[in-house]
C-alpha cells in the first residue's frame, strides 16, 4: 500500500459524512414505504361472469365481495370476434369480380351488416372513426377495407354498464387507432369512478405513434392512473408512465395462459409476495373458471373463498384493502443526496487505494465533482437533468463493481505476504474478516440504495443499470489483486501446471459462473425461471423468516469465506483462490439486494441479516466438518 497522504484521510472523512447522509435517506425511505400500505384488488369481470350459475343475481355476488373490500372489476372492450361469434355483426368478403358485376364501387371491401339493434350508434360510430366518416350507411350496412381476420381485433367500447363498483378499463390497442378513436375510448372514463387503466394485450393504447394523445386524455381526467404491470413487458407503457408523473400504480396479475400452472394456493403466495416484496399495490385477479366436475354453485363458492383468503393473507401481513394511490415523489435535500454520492465515490476510491494503490487525489477529485453535479443540477430538466441522472447511475454502478470484491480483497488478500508464505487463518480470524467484509459490503449497499431512492426506481420505470458487469467485475478485481499480492504475472498464471483436483474444481467453477451470470439481472426470462423444487424451497424459507434469504449468500458465498484457512491461500495455491472467489459471489449478492429498489428497504435489511446469520451457522458447521476430515486424512509429506 502506498503511503497515506492528506487525500487518504479526506476520503475517509467524506466517506463517513456520506454514510451518515445515506443513512438519513434510507431511514426516510423506510417511513415513506410504511405509509403506503393500501392494496386494491380488481376481479376480472369476464371470469366472474362465467362462474355465475343461472338465476344467481350478480349484485348478490358483488355485494359479498364488497363486504371483504373488493369493489373493482376489470372490464374489457367489445371486440369484433365477440360480435361476429354472436352474429351481432355479419361480415361478407366480396371479390372484385362479384362487386363489378352488380355495379358496386371500390371493389375489395368488406360489407358488414349490423344485426343487433343495441349496436347502433356504438359500432357505426367506431367504424366511421376507424375507416372514415362515410363507412356506415343508415340501415346498418357498413363498407370497410378488406382487413381479413384483423376485423376480429377491432374494439367498440367498454362492457360493464351498471356494475356496482369501480372499473379497471382494459383498453386494447388495435392496428387502426387514430386520435379520434382514442378520444372516443377515453370518453367512457367520464362516466366511471376514477380507477386504474390496465391495458389489454402487448401494447399501450396509442403505441407507437399516438402515446401523447393517450397521455393527454388520461391527464385531463383527474384520479385516473396507468397500471404498470409487473413482470410483463407491454410496449409503450413505461414511456406513457414517464408522460404521466404521479399517475402510475404498479400492478401484478397472473396471465390467463398461466392460470392452469398456478393453483389457488400457489397463486395466493404469488400475490402476497408481489405486494410484500415488490411494492405492488394493485392486484388484478383472474378467477378459476374450470369446474372439474363441480356444480356452478360449488365453483363460485370456491372462488369467493379464494378471494377471501387473499384478503386475509394481505391483512395479516399488515396491509389495508382499499383504493390504491399513486406514489408521491420521494424527496431528499440536494445537499444530503450529493453528500451520499460523494461518499460512495470516496468509499470506492479508498478500497481501490488499499488494493491497487490507486491515487487518492483522483478519487478525491471524483468525489468533489460528483458532489458538485448532484448538488447544483436539478433532478429534472434537459441537459442538467441528464447530468444529474447519469452521475448517480455511474456512481451506483462503480460502487457495485468495486465494493463487494475489494471488501474481500482488503481483508483476505492485501497485506498477507502471499508471495512469501501461505495464509491460513484460524476459524476465529476467518469469521472476523468475513464479518468485516460483510460490513463493508453493507455500507456500499446502503450508499447505492440511498443514491437510487427515487419514485421512478420504486416503480421500476428506472432500474439499476449494468447488472451483469456488476456481477463479473468484483471477481476480476479480486483476481488481479491476488496476482499483485503474489507477484504472479497473468501469463505465468495461465501457464502454470494444474493438478487434476484443480482442473475438476475449475470446471465446476466455470459452470457455476455461467449459471451465476445467467440467473442475475432485473428481468425475468425463461433462463432465470424457477423450477418447482426451487419455488417450494423459497416458499418454505418465506414461511420461516419474514424475508427469504438469498441462496447465493447463505449456502455459497458466506460459507466459502468462512472456510478460508482450511485450504491455504498463497502463490500458486489456486484452490484457496477459488474459495475467495466463491466468497465474493456472496458479497455481490448481498450488495445486489440493495439494488432492487422496488423491494422495501426494511425487507432488504432483514433478508441480508438473516442470510448472514444462516451463512455463519452453515459456514462454521462446514469448517468444523472440514477440520475433522483433514485430521482423519492428513496430507502425506513429500
Amino acid at each position: 500500500m502506498k503511503n497515506r497522504g492528506i487525500a487518504f484521510w479526506l476520503l475517509i472523512v467524506i466517506t463517513f459524512i456520506g454514510l451518515g447522509a445515506a443513512g438519513r435517506i434510507v431511514m426516510k425511505r423506510a417511513a415513506y414505504e410504511r405509509a403506503n400500505r393500501t392494496v386494491q384488488i380488481a376481479v376480472d369481470l369476464p371470469s366472474l361472469a362465467s362462474l355465475l350459475p343461472p338465476g344467481v343475481d350478480p349484485a348478490s355476488v358483488t355485494g359479498r365481495l364488497k363486504q371483504i373490500g373488493i369493489t373493482t372489476y376489470g372490464v374489457y372492450e367489445f371486440k369484433g370476434k365477440e360480435l361476429l361469434t354472436n352474429h351481432d355483426i355479419l361480415a361478407y368478403r366480396t371479390w372484385p369480380e362479384a362487386l363489378a358485376s352488380v355495379g358496386m364501387k371500390d371493389p375489395g371491401n368488406m360489407v358488414l351488416t349490423l344485426q343487433g339493434r343495441w349496436l347502433s350508434p356504438l359500432v357505426p360510430n367506431y367504424l366511421n372513426a376507424y375507416f372514415g366518416a362515410d363507412s356506415c350507411e343508415p340501415g346498418g350496412v357498413c363498407r370497410i377495407p378488406d382487413i381479413g381476420l384483423t376485423l376480429e381485433t377491432l374494439t367498440f367500447g367498454l362492457h360493464g354498464a351498471g356494475i356496482d363498483g369501480a372499473i379497471a378499463p382494459r383498453f386494447f390497442n388495435t392496428a387502426f387507432e387514430n386520435e379520434l378513436t382514442i378520444k372516443m375510448k377515453m370518453a367512457a372514463l367520464d362516466r366511471l369512478k376514477p380507477s386504474v387503466i390496465v391495458f389489454d394485450g402487448e401494447t399501450a393504447l396509442g403505441f407507437p405513434e399516438l402515446l401523447k394523445v393517450t397521455a393527454g386524455e388520461i391527464w385531463r381526467r383527474p384520479g385516473w392512473s396507468v397500471g404498470l404491470v409487473d413482470m410483463v413487458e407491454q410496449d409503450g407503457v413505461k414511456k406513457l408512465a414517464w408522460m404521466l408523473p404521479g399517475r402510475v400504480i404498479p400492478v401484478h396479475s397472473i396471465p390467463e395462459k398461466e392460470i392452469g400452472k398456478n393453483p389457488p394456493a400457489k397463486a395466493l403466495i404469488r400475490y402476497q409476495r408481489a405486494v410484500k416484496e415488490r411494492g405492488i399495490r394493485f392486484l388484478y385477479v383472474r378467477l378459476y373458471t374450470e369446474r372439474f366436475g363441480k356444480t356452478g354453485d360449488e365453483a363460485l363458492e370456491e372462488n369467493i373463498k379464494y378471494l377471501e383468503d387473499l384478503v386475509k393473507g394481505l391483512t395479516d401481513d399488515g396491509f389495508i384493502i382499499g383504493t390504491a394511490e399513486p406514489l408521491q415523489p420521494f424527496i431528499s435535500k440536494p445537499v444530503t443526496r450529493a453528500a451520499c454520492v460523494a461518499g460512495a465515490v470516496a468509499f470506492a476510491g479508498l478500497l481501490l487505494f488499499i488494493g491497487f494503490g490507486f491515487p487518492g487525489w483522483l478519487s478525491l477529485l471524483g468525489a468533489l465533482g460528483a458532489f458538485a453535479v448532484v448538488f447544483a443540477f436539478p433532478q429534472s430538466g434537459a441537459a442538467a437533468g441528464m447530468a444529474y441522472k447519469y452521475v448517480i447511475k455511474l456512481t451506483a454502478l462503480g460502487t457495485a463493481c468495486v465494493v463487494p470484491g475489494m471488501s474481500v480483497a482488503a481483508l483476505f488478500i492485501v497485506g498477507r505476504r502471499l508471495s512469501e508464505t501461505e495464509y491460513k487463518p484460524g476459524a476465529g480470524e476467518a469469521a472476523a474478516r468475513w464479518a468485516g467484509a460483510c460490513a463493508l459490503t453493507l455500507a456500499g449497499g446502503i450508499f447505492t440504495a440511498a443514491m437510487l431512492s427515487q419514485r421512478e426506481y420504486f416503480l421500476r420505470m428506472e432500474v439499476f443499470s449494468g447488472v451483469k458487469i456488476a456481477f463479473l467485475m468484483p471477481l476480476m478485481l479480486v483476481f488481479f489483486v491476488y496476482l499483485r499480492e503474489t507477484g504472479e504475472k497473468l501469463g505465468e498464471f495461465f501457464n502454470s501446471p494444474l493438478r487434476y483436483i484443480e482442473v475438476a474444481i475449475g470446471l465446476v467453477a466455470v459452470a457455476g459462473l455461467a449459471v451465476y451470470l445467467i440467473r442475475s439481472g432485473n428481468q425475468s426470462t425463461p433462463a432465470t425461471a424457477m423450477t418447482d423444487q426451487e419455488s417450494a424451497l423459497r416458499t418454505g424459507l418465506e414461511s420461516m423468516f419474514y424475508a427469504r434469504p438469498r441462496f447465493k449468500e447463505f449456502l455459497i458465498g458466506h460459507p466459502a469465506l468462512l472456510l478460508v484457512g482450511l485450504l491455504p491461500l498463497g502463490r500458486k495455491k489456486y484452490v484457496g483462490l477459488l474459495l475467495i472467489l466463491v466468497g465474493v459471489i456472496g458479497q455481490v449478492s448481498l450488495f445486489n439486494s440493495f439494488c432492487h429498489l422496488h423491494t422495501p428497504i426494511v425487507m432488504t435489511y432483514i433478508r441480508s441479516v438473516v442470510g448472514i446469520m444462516l451463512g455463519l451457522v452453515i459456514g462454521l458447521g462446514l469448517r468444523m466438518a472440514g477440520t475433522v476430515v483433514l485430521e482423519l486424512f492428513p496430507k502425506k509429506s513429500a
